[in-house]
Parts: C-alpha cells; sequence; structure tokens
C-alpha cells in the first residue's frame, strides 16, 4: 500500500477529488436498496393508492444511479491523470538507474535481471492502474453499507461484518503468500531472459564452441522452475475467484435465512430483507475485487523491491574537475585491479607514465586484462587500488564531459593485442 499512497500524495489536490468522487459514489450506490425496500413495502404492500409516490421515487432512483454511474466515471479519469505523471517518473527512474549505474556494480547483475528491473515500471502501472486503484479506494467503503445495515437490522449487519472481515483476511494472506513465489518467479524470469539474450547475441559463439547443449539444459531446468512456480500463483488467485463466489453466495443464504426467521417473527418486512441482501453484496463486492488484485500486487511489490535494490547501486558521477587545457599524459600509480568475487589481483602495482604523442601496446591472450585496461583508462572502471592521472588530476574526479575529450587525445596512442 505503500505504492499507492506515494502516487495519491504525488498528485494531492486530484487525489482529494477521487476520495471525494468514491464517496459521493458509494453513497449514491444505497440508492438501489433503498429503491428495492420502498417498492416492496409501500407499493407492493397498499396497491394503486402509493403508484404515484413509488413512480416519482422511481424518477428520484434513476437519476442518482445516473450520478452514481458519473461520479465513478470522473474518478476513473481522475485516477488516470493521478498515474499519467508518476508511472513516466517511474519508467525513466529505472531506465535512468540502468544507464547511470557504474558498470562494474551493474555488471554483478545477470542481463536478465536488469532487464527485469526495467520491466518493473510496467508491472507498476498494470498492478496500479486507474481501475485497481478505484477499487482499493471503495474498500473502506465497506463499512458505509455495513453501517446503513446496522440501522437497518443489526442482526443482519453482524452476519455481513463476519464475511467481509473473513474476506479481507483471505486478501491479507493471499498476498502474503504470494510474496516468495512472485519474488522467485521474477528472478526465475530473469534468467531465462538472460539465457534468451545469450542465444540471440552471442549465437555464433555459441555455435562455434558447440554451447547450445549447455543453454538447452540452463533453459529445461529454469522454464521448470518458472512453470511450477507459474502453476502456484495461478492456483492461488483460482482459488481467491473460487472463494469469493462461494463467499458471495454463502453470504446471501445467510442473510436470506436470518432475515426470513425475523420476517416470520413479524420484526422485519420482507423489503427490508431484500434491500438487506442487496446491501449485504454492496459491503462483500469490492473485499472480493481487492482479494483477486493478490497476484498483480504481489508482483508490483517485488518490482518495488528490484527497483530499491537498484537504487542502492553506485551512480556515475556527473560532476567533476576540469583544467583549462590538457596536454594528454596518464599516469598510473600504484595501480591494481582485482574483478568483484576474485581472489586474485588481474594488475598489482602498475607504475607507468604515457606521455602525449606516444605508442604503448598492450599485448596477451584472451583474460589477460586488455580489456579491463581500456576501461580502466576511460573510467569506466576504477582501479581497487592507486591512482590513474591525466595531466596529474585523478581520472575519477574530472568531469564526464571531458573524459571523452581525454580518450580521443590520449588513448588513441593506445594499441590492443
Amino acid at each position: 500500500m505503500k505504492e499507492l499512497l506515494a502516487r495519491l500524495f504525488s498528485r494531492p489536490a486530484l487525489s482529494a477529488e477521487m476520495i471525494a468522487a468514491s464517496l459521493f459514489a458509494n453513497v449514491l450506490a444505497l440508492a438501489s436498496p433503498i429503491f428495492v425496500i420502498q417498492v416492496l413495502n409501500r407499493y407492493v404492500a397498499h396497491g394503486v393508492d402509493a403508484t404515484l409516490a413509488t413512480l416519482t421515487a422511481g424518477v428520484a432512483i434513476a437519476i442518482a444511479i445516473a450520478l452514481e454511474l458519473a461520479f465513478r466515471h470522473l474518478r476513473m479519469r481522475i485516477s488516470a491523470s493521478v498515474n499519467a505523471s508518476y508511472d513516466r517518473a517511474v519508467a525513466q527512474g529505472a531506465f535512468g538507474t540502468l544507464i547511470t549505474a557504474k558498470s562494474a556494480a551493474i555488471e554483478q547483475l545477470p542481463p536478465g535481471i536488469r532487464q527485469e528491473m526495467v520491466a518493473g515500471a510496467e508491472k507498476l502501472q498494470v498492478a496500479y492502474n486507474a481501475t485497481n486503484i478505484c477499487t482499493v479506494l471503495d474498500v473502506p467503503f465497506a463499512l458505509l453499507f455495513i453501517g446503513v445495515l446496522y440501522l437497518l437490522n443489526p442482526s443482519i449487519a453482524i452476519v455481513v461484518s463476519c464475511f467481509v472481515a473473513f474476506g479481507f483476511l483471505v486478501s491479507v494472506i493471499t498476498l502474503a503468500t504470494l510474496r516468495k513465489p512472485s519474488r522467485e518467479m521474477q528472478m526465475t524470469g530473469g534468467k531465462r531472459g538472460g539465457i534468451v539474450g545469450t542465444a540471440i547475441q552471442s549465437g555464433d559463439t555459441v555455435r562455434a564452441f558447440n554451447g547450445g547443449a549447455f543453454l538447452r539444459d540452463q533453459w529445461k531446468d529454469e522454464t521448470g522452475v518458472f512453470h511450477k512456480l507459474y502453476r502456484t500463483v495461478t492456483g492461488r488467485q483460482g482459488f481467491v475467484q473460487s472463494f469469493g463466489m462461494t463467499a458471495q453466495a454463502l453470504m446471501s443464504v445467510a442473510v436470506i435465512v436470518v432475515g426470513a426467521l425475523q420476517v416470520v417473527a413479524g420484526t422485519m418486512d420482507v423489503g427490508a430483507m431484500i434491500g438487506a441482501n442487496i446491501l449485504g453484496a454492496r459491503a462483500l463486492g469490492p473485499i472480493i475485487k481487492f482479494a483477486m488484485l493478490s497476484e498483480p500486487l504481489a508482483r508490483a511489490r517485488q518490482a518495488l523491491n528490484l527497483f530499491q535494490e537498484f537504487a542502492k547501486l553506485p551512480r556515475e558521477k556527473s560532476e567533476g574537475t576540469a583544467l583549462s587545457e590538457y596536454k594528454g599524459s596518464i599516469d598510473f600509480q600504484d595501480v591494481a585491479f582485482v574483478h568483484p568475487g576474485s581472489k586474485t589481483p588481474m594488475f598489482e602495482s602498475v607504475n607507468l607514465r604515457l606521455e602525449p604523442g606516444s605508442v604503448l601496446v598492450f599485448s596477451g591472450s584472451n583474460g589477460a586484462g586488455k580489456t579491463t585496461m581500456a576501461r580502466l583508462l576511460v573510467g569506466l572502471l576504477e582501479p581497487t587500488r592507486g591512482k590513474i592521472l591525466a595531466d596529474g588530476v585523478d581520472l575519477q574526479q574530472i568531469a564526464p564531459d571531458i573524459v571523452d575529450k581525454l580518450v580521443r587525445k590520449s588513448v588513441l596512442g593506445v594499441r590492443f593485442y
């Protein structure tokens, strides 16, 4: 619910209008059961003498129902307006994190997980769309219908309250139990995405080194896990839907039974009993709809958790030092570099000076560190120890737009073989 509150507080004025529209829409929803009670108790009971009054009430009720539709449509449009800017900001923030995080940090994450992080913005958009937000806003108004029921008949109000409370409890429990499989399914989906990316982007390498069998085995294992998790999630979601239909049917039976006993006892009339049944359905309806949102809300929760993990990654600097003129000299001072997770350094105690206009050749076999050295030279990686200086200034302190000029001026004289 933190995400919902964040969206509402992002546009407080519009959110207040949306909540007001929800209040009016739910108050006007009382028109239908009141109309039923009036027709059954006045028109049916007293015959033709009350025809004019009944028809007049019917016209007023019809206007009220039309107003309910108008308020519901209005809050839907307001909700869409609140979401529009927020969804754009989330999508831009997710992609911005992807392209501004430091290379050494972002590369520790599988490519599929990076894709999942960007795709998480779409999951949030789906989970917190205008329709779903309106559904969540309707949940507290179940108390409104229960309150009217209590004024009409306390016994039936207690029955409906029990069903509403139980339905809400099932919703919360289902949402909690879906978090773990949703998280695992997200991670597995990221791994599957990485396998597909490897097969597409590195197809020639896979064929040249006969890696197809390995990728097929990986795909088979991850797909098996993914489908198992998917069945778990959809199974629980199917249970919630079945529970909703059953709960509504059982509540209707309970309300009719309690009402019928009181009608026979003379403490309640038929019109009030039918109206109470409609009010009970109005109270339980939002709870059942909320329960059916468990799966998309769980997915959205995992997307938010992934955003938070990505937000912790160190970012590339946006500002730095600049000299009025660069000659192009580069100095390595006791430079060492160790890849994250590696036990041995790739470079150790490297000291050299590259004069402007000079040529330096790096040669070695695959994995010797040529690419790593190039990335250190252009500032994509930071030395584990020591410094790389450009005209006496630490490369990590130079403004990013200046680094590009240094690369063109200095590193053009470096050859990697």
